[in-house]
């Protein structure tokens, strides 16, 4: 069981990197990072957890979808 996550490991948890969570932290829309010794940062998992559990759903396609669809339709048609 993770409870802390730190810096290096950021990007593969939440899916960005530090300096956006920066940016969103001082926003106030992303999870505070915790001192974990002089030289060292962290977040707590489960904020990170119950962070992404409060993002909302995607709406529509996914980047780039409908042209490939389109083309694959083209292909059969």
């Amino acid at each position: 069981m993770k409870i802390v996550v730190r810096k290096t490991e950021l990007e593969s948890v939440i899916g960005f990197g530090e300096g956006t969570a920066r940016r969103l932290e001082r926003k106030g829309l992303f999870p505070r990072r915790r001192q974990l010794t002089n030289g060292s940062v962290g977040w707590l998992a489960s904020e990170l957890e119950e962070w992404a559990k409060s993002r909302p759903i995607a709406e529509g396609g996914m980047r780039g979808e409908a042209p490939r669809l389109k083309r694959k339709a083209e292909a059969s048609g």
